[in-house]
């Protein structure tokens, strides 16, 4: 919330306050009972679980472990909502079974929460996987698919809504960018990281004019982005390092993403220039 605070005394629109976690399997569903004999990798290095019995329901597993998961995704909501957190992503699934068993419930909580798949390369299995969820997912906010254990407003699941917030994801160390967002390997569990995500469509879009031929864009991107991204960056640092924490600033993602406002299309503003 200080770095919040710092970001709006300079003047900059501060939309959401988000949180992203390390791969919820080593919290949300660790010591539960799934099993993830089915990986083979896992076979060798860990010794196997007791796999709880499961049952389907409109495609997403029933058993102990989803009970358990789902009362501590309930508990972490509140608790989100206790601080006035807008978002949490709880980071990527890392093994088949959790991608069809959890992901669903995760995104079904509530709009909150976001998760991905992580896909390692030619894992052909796990892309399927990924695969079933979002299909199952597209389903969940359907009258005429009944699950157990959706919340009774379903709105945020509507008309496949769900997968806003689930994605496949592969080679990501971490990004600020949901529903890929996931805390980086290399923080322990008493430190931290901060990065800062952008809706930048409009300034987009504006650059895009500005530059009027493909030619100048790079030139365009790179003198304007720097100009608006610096000071952010240096209210970051400051907070980083006057921070009584143990602290690591991740960054900025500057990936270009459209904004629901009026003339954030960055799509559009194509139209403005020409090739030269």
């Amino acid at each position: 919330r200080t770095l919040e605070t710092s970001l709006t005394g300079a003047g900059y629109e501060v939309q959401t306050v988000r949180i992203a976690t390390n791969p919820f399997g080593e919290w949300l569903t660790q010591t539960m009972g799934i099993s993830h004999g089915d990986d083979k990798e896992e076979e060798k290095t860990t010794q196997p679980q007791k796999k709880a019995k499961t049952t389907t329901n409109g495609g997403v597993a029933k058993d102990a472990t989803t009970s358990i998961a789902r009362e501590r995704m309930n508990l972490l909501d509140s608790l989100l909502d206790a601080k006035s957190i807008n978002f949490c992503s709880v980071g990527p699934s890392m093994h088949k079974a959790d991608t069809l068993q959890i992901c669903p419930i995760i995104v079904g909580t509530s709009i909150k929460f976001s998760c991905s798949a992580d896909i390692k390369a030619n894992d052909a299995e796990a892309a399927r996987a990924a695969s079933t969820c979002m299909k199952i997912i597209s389903t969940m906010g359907d009258e005429s698919t009944p699950i157990e254990g959706l919340p009774d407003d379903k709105s945020h699941l509507k008309g496949g809504l769900g997968n806003f917030r689930f994605c496949a994801a592969s080679c990501v160390k971490t990004v600020p960018f949901f529903p890929g967002a996931r805390t980086p390997a290399n923080l322990d569990s008493s430190s931290f990281g901060v990065a800062i995500g952008l809706e930048n469509g409009g300034f987009a879009c504006e650059l895009l004019k500005d530059a009027g031929t493909v030619i100048n864009i790079k030139k365009e991107f790179d003198t304007n982005m720097r100009r608006e991204l610096l000071p952010i960056q240096d209210i970051s640092t400051k907070f980083v390092d006057n921070s009584n924490y143990p602290v690591e600033y991740l960054g900025i993602d500057t990936s270009l993403n459209p904004s629901l406002d009026t003339g954030g299309a960055v799509a559009g503003a194509l139209e403005f220039f020409y090739e030269g």
